[in-house]
């Protein structure tokens, strides 16, 4: 099994705080660490811990699209440069060690380039952003990043960004420190009139003005501060704001996609097995089919008045049951369908029990004298339970769930609600079976519902 390189990347992350930590412990600095040293090293750990959390975050996502790749690596990097700059404040005047700060040096620089072009790219996907203007933006910052990159590796042997002093282990800056400087914020300047003339969405916007200034305001407090290193803790906060207000807003607009595109896949089935009833209704019992269609004409105008609301109340779920129910008994008298209500004010995802009770009916007792299937709502002081029960055929709970698990599970609808409950309401689904008994499908949702679709 190949590991991914998001968790390699993770693991790195996590070593480099933990190094960090041994570092500060163990090293013994024969003048000791000037106080504004410990600001920059506790400030650089600190930092690490922060990005750490947020790369971890960005791990879990079950499916990461482009933007998502070019933030986890904006936030690898960012966890790289801090750890850079903490070893160049540790080691700083110790000699014997002055080939490792050369070594954090030349990344520190390089980083400082490729962390605005990692974030142009990411801004770039984010407002999909396809114009030759944003092309060549991008041309530009890679041309940048590769000049940087080749210069860096000459500056080894010819120090004209910076050096260390071999025999004090001082860093020294060189005669052309501001050339880097200027690869610096030429980046930035390249990127940020252009974002700012671009129509989005507020919270986004303002995000990416903040990262794409937040470089700068940090380099200013640096300036005035003598010895203080805050540039990337600026851009961190920076990131900090773009995750909440971009990489979250994003995954909230995902979910409730998905949850459209669940509610699609459901609806479809109810709908043909709905005309199929009505279809042999109408051989049977005309004035029964009108009535039916009647019903069913209901159930599609409530339909379309649901499904744009995020959570509903379950009396509203519990209408479109009951409709689906009748249809059903009409076609199949042997069977019945039994309520005991003691809570309706939960309030769940659309079509989230009705396709519960539809596959009791459907494959569990349609073919018995006398099926039954029975909804139960009650509640406990934690959680709103809604309990579909049937004496019909049962099947193999512990394979079933497995199925439902796997990517390609043929059991859409079970897939579907478990799914739906789970992101939307933070809900869990119990299914528990046995072949000839029956089946029992407990859904628990909390009276705390977290996330981002509580009402």
């Amino acid at each position: 099994m190949k590991l991914k390189m998001k968790y390699i990347a993770l693991a790195f992350q996590m070593l480099a705080v933990i190094v960090t930590f041994v570092m500060c412990s163990r090293l013994d600095f024969p003048n000791g660490i000037a106080p504004m040293r410990i600001v920059n090293v506790s400030f650089d750990i600190l930092g690490m811990i922060v990005s750490v959390c947020i790369f971890l975050g960005e791990c879990l996502t079950p499916k990461r699209k482009k933007a998502d790749f070019f933030f986890g690596s904006l936030v690898f990097f960012e966890t790289l440069t801090l750890f850079c700059d903490s070893v160049s404040w540790l080691f700083f005047g110790k000699p014997e060690y002055s080939a490792l700060q050369i070594l954090a040096f030349s990344l520190f620089y390089l980083s400082s380039v490729l962390c605005p072009t990692l974030c142009w790219f990411y801004q770039k996907e984010v407002m999909n952003l396809r114009d030759k203007v944003s092309e060549w933006i991008g041309r530009i910052l890679v041309s940048i990043l590769v000049v940087l990159s080749v210069t860096i590796v000459l500056n080894v042997f010819f120090k004209f960004y910076f050096f260390v002093d071999e025999t004090t282990g001082e860093y020294f800056r060189g005669p052309l420190y501001e050339v880097h400087l200027m690869f610096v914020f030429t980046a930035f300047l390249i990127v940020m009139p252009y974002v700012a003339t671009k129509k989005a969405n507020w919270h986004i916007k303002s995000a990416f003005m903040i990262i794409n200034v937040a470089p700068y305001i940090a380099a200013f407090i640096q300036v005035m501060v003598q010895g203080l290193s805050v540039t990337y803790i600026g851009v961190l906060v920076a990131i900090i704001i773009v995750y909440v207000n971009v990489q979250v807003t994003l995954r909230r607009k995902l979910e409730i996609i998905q949850n459209q595109v669940l509610v699609a896949q459901i609806q479809p089935h109810f709908l043909f097995n709905t005309l199929a009833t009505i279809q042999a209704l109408c051989c049977r019992d005309a004035d029964l089919a009108a009535k039916t269609i009647n019903n069913f004409s209901k159930y599609l105008r409530g339909n379309i008045r649901l499904q744009n609301m995020e959570l509903v109340p379950f009396s509203e779920e519990l209408s479109h049951i009951q409709v689906y129910t009748d249809i059903e008994k009409m076609r199949f008298p042997n069977i019945s369908v039994e309520f005991e209500l003691e809570n309706d004010e939960v309030r769940i995802p659309f079509l989230s029990i009705e396709p519960l009770v539809e596959n009791s009916i459907k494959h569990g007792i349609r073919g018995k004298n006398q099926g039954f299937v029975k909804i139960h709502t009650y509640f406990d002081e934690k959680n709103h339970i809604i309990e579909v029960v049937d004496n019909g055929t049962g099947f193999d709970a512990k394979k079933i769930l497995s199925e439902i698990e796997s990517e390609k599970s043929e059991h859409i609808g079970l897939k579907n609600v478990k799914d739906r409950i789970e992101s939307m309401c933070n809900g869990k689904m119990k299914i528990e079976s046995q072949i000839g008994v029956g089946t029992k499908i407990t859904v628990r949702i909390p009276k705390k519902q977290s996330g981002f679709y509580q009402n």
